[in-house]
């Protein structure tokens, strides 16, 4: 009974609930649910987007709100809402990725104080870069094929064929098609042409006019006659002036007028101005001088006379342990080398001049039992080596030796070098001596084979000739000379007699070898002609020798005897004693005139002072220029002792000096020589050629 009663009891206060207007049946809030959990995204493209659906539901009948938390490369739209009761919100969740690789998150719902988690993944392919396969095409990629798809684009469309001579150019079935530009700069003087790369331009034919054989007439291109006639400018010299009589253009013709005082003049010796219908030379008979260097005190200069093409000098400045390598220019003397190439004198032994040529872009020097290849740029070792071992091994039992270099020639690819080798006291036999002669690689200095020979004294120098053969006379008993030719190969090419008369070789030109007797050889050996004797004739200095004309210098009881004569056929045209013997003198130049030119110290006219004259002399004995070198410095420092090697290039004529006994430096010096220069091709210095290498300039 009591399990009824309480019934009854609850049934009524409903009942009574209901009757007083209050809710019978109070429902939940509900909650928000959403599907899928996990999102995988397909194959997507960096910079391509991948979409997918979230559903968010919400599971009662009160409107929620919710808010997503999600970062790039992912996104959500909307990120932010609010779900009715009992329904469904559809999210779009993009993933857009901006690098390749697999790209993970949990994205976050926040609702009713709650978080729900989204797992989030999606894995990035780069996308390959799609062109045109030409012009009139499209491409562009398909995301859902992962390839570049490629279209014709519609006639019509505007397109660029990259033909500069192509105008108004659209695509029509495919092709860039356009109109011809038309080049045309109404300009007689220009050729107008149209190059694709660049479009039109104009070549200028005003060459092409014809020059007039009147001095006064210049021809003229007119951009609109064209070529035509026109008088020279007046004053435009047509002829030859002095300081009497200028011949100048006026008004079209060419006309003599008297030629003003004060006009500049140049003469042999330098320049100067006219006064009173005479060129006066500024510096009288004295040379100007462009410029010196002097050598640092207690060094010794070593001066071949070497120059390039563009005029830059070359010498060696030695103290008693090394010798370094300087270099300037032809015009201001700037030192080129940034840097001081410097090499040790192992022995102490002073390198000659006939120890360093000049070779392409190399400064090579022999100097000890070593090599030294430098930059003629920039002065930088390109290789260097001694030749110690080599030599030894070559000279067979008998050594260690005394190794010196003597010589240095270049050949057709590499360069002979000459080393002379004495025995060291205890260690050889009594009074031994030998020679090697090397030839070695440009390219590295390695040896490429060695000669040697017992009991030989030095050559005076080695002298190449134009095949690359070299020729060399060794010393033997009793004063007697043994000349030899060997051949690039280092195979004997001939070798003449052991008797005084034969000739040690100072020059080859063309097919000739002149040495220091009359006798004058063929390349093979054999005689070519004898020069005719000349009373008084001594022995032989020097040779300067063009395709005409050559000069022997020889000691004469006079004094210097300059013989000229011709090239091919010996024939004396001249022999001149110019001044008794000088103290002393410059070794002689061959000018581009076939002339000699060389500087001696003498006594003046009087007897009395000593002076140092330029001589320049022609076939026939004539003197063509007799000019002075400046004695001294303007400061103190004794007197210029003029001697050696020299160097001339375009009327610059490089010479050095040593101190004289009040002096106390070696100076080199560069002068003014007007109308001077060397010849283009012969044996043109005392050692060949302007670059010292021991063969005839070429």
């Amino acid at each position: 009974m009591v399990r009824y009663s309480s019934l009854l009891l609850s049934v009524a206060a409903l009942s009574l609930a209901a009757a007083c207007g209050s809710p019978a049946l109070k429902t939940p809030q509900g909650s928000l649910y959403v599907s899928p959990e996990q999102i995988e995204f397909p194959r997507t493209f960096v910079g391509f987007s991948s979409d997918r659906e979230l559903v968010v539901s919400n599971s009662g009948k009160v409107p929620l709100h919710m808010n997503l938390e999600v970062t790039p490369p992912f996104s959500a739209d909307p990120a932010e809402a609010t779900v009715g009761g009992g329904r469904d919100l559809h999210v779009r969740i993009r993933y857009t990725p901006q690098t390749p690789g697999q790209h993970r998150q949990s994205m976050r719902m926040l609702h009713s104080g709650k978080v729900t988690n989204i797992d989030l993944s999606g894995k990035a392919e780069g996308s390959p870069s799609c062109f045109p396969s030409g012009v009139c095409r499209s491409v562009v990629f398909d995301e859902e094929t992962g390839e570049c798809t490629e279209s014709v684009d519609r006639d019509g469309t505007e397109c660029s064929s990259g033909n500069a001579c192509m105008t108004r150019e659209i695509c029509r079935s495919g092709a860039c098609v356009g109109e011809a530009v038309v080049c045309n700069s109404h300009d007689k003087c220009v050729k107008d042409e149209c190059v694709a790369a660049v479009g039109c331009i104009q070549i200028d034919k005003s060459g092409d006019c014809p020059s007039s054989p009147d001095p006064c007439k210049r021809g003229l291109c007119d951009a609109t006659l064209g070529c035509t006639i026109v008088d020279a400018t007046d004053g435009d010299p047509c002829g030859p002036s002095d300081c009497v009589t200028s011949s100048i253009c006026l008004l079209g013709e060419c006309v003599d007028v008297p030629t003003p005082e004060n006009t500049d003049c140049t003469t042999k010796c330098g320049r100067g101005t006219c006064h009173d219908n005479v060129c006066k030379a500024k510096m009288g008979k004295n040379l100007e001088v462009l410029w010196r260097h002097n050598v640092q005190s207690r060094s010794n200069l070593v001066f071949p006379g070497i120059s390039d093409d563009q005029g830059a000098v070359y010498w060696l400045e030695c103290d008693p342990s090394s010798c370094e390598l300087v270099s300037v220019d032809g015009d201001q003397a700037t030192p080129r080398f940034p840097e001081h190439p410097r090499f040790p004198l192992r022995d102490l032994t002073l390198p000659k001049p006939n120890q360093m040529v000049l070779a392409g872009n190399r400064v090579v020097v022999a100097a000890g039992d070593s090599v030294y290849a430098y930059s003629a740029s920039n002065g930088a070792l390109a290789w260097a080596g001694s030749l110690w071992a080599e030599l030894e091994e070559a000279l067979g039992s008998g050594c260690p030796c005394s190794v010196r270099a003597d010589a240095l020639a270049s050949g057709e690819e590499g360069f002979y070098v000459w080393f002379s080798m004495s025995g060291v006291a205890g260690a050889t036999e009594d009074g031994r001596r030998a020679g090697a002669l090397v030839n070695i690689a440009a390219s590295d200095g390695s040896v490429k084979w060695i000669r040697t020979f017992e009991g030989a004294s030095p050559p005076r120098d080695l002298v190449v000739d134009r095949f690359g053969d070299v020729h060399f006379a060794l010393g033997g008993d009793e004063g007697s000379l043994q000349l030899l030719s060997v051949g690039p190969d280092g195979s004997d090419r001939f070798t003449i007699g052991a008797d005084s008369d034969t000739e040690a070789p100072l020059a080859t030109v063309l097919d000739h070898v002149f040495g220091t007797s009359a006798r004058v050889l063929d390349l093979d050996g054999d005689l070519a002609y004898e020069l005719p004797p000349v009373d008084g004739e001594g022995p032989t200095l020097a040779f300067v020798v063009g395709q005409n004309n050559g000069y022997r210098f020889s000691r004469d009881v006079e004094g210097l005897r300059v013989t000229a004569f011709k090239t091919w056929i010996g024939e004396v045209t001249s022999s001149t004693v110019p001044f008794a013997e000088p103290v002393y003198r410059t070794d002689p130049l061959l000018t581009d005139s076939q002339s000699a030119l060389f500087a001696a110290r003498i006594s003046d006219e009087s007897g009395g002072e000593l002076l140092t004259r330029v001589m320049e002399i022609d076939a026939e004995g004539h003197s063509l220029r007799d000019c002075r070198l400046p004695e001294r410095p303007d400061g103190p420092g004794g007197t210029y002792l003029y001697l050696g090697s020299t160097s001339l290039r375009g009327g610059r004529w490089t010479v050095a000096s040593q101190p004289s006994r009040d002096g106390n430096w070696f100076t080199v010096h560069q002068l003014l020589l007007p109308f001077g220069d060397t010849a283009s091709s012969g044996w043109v210095t005392t050692r060949g050629s302007l670059a010292g290498d021991g063969r005839p300039q070429r």
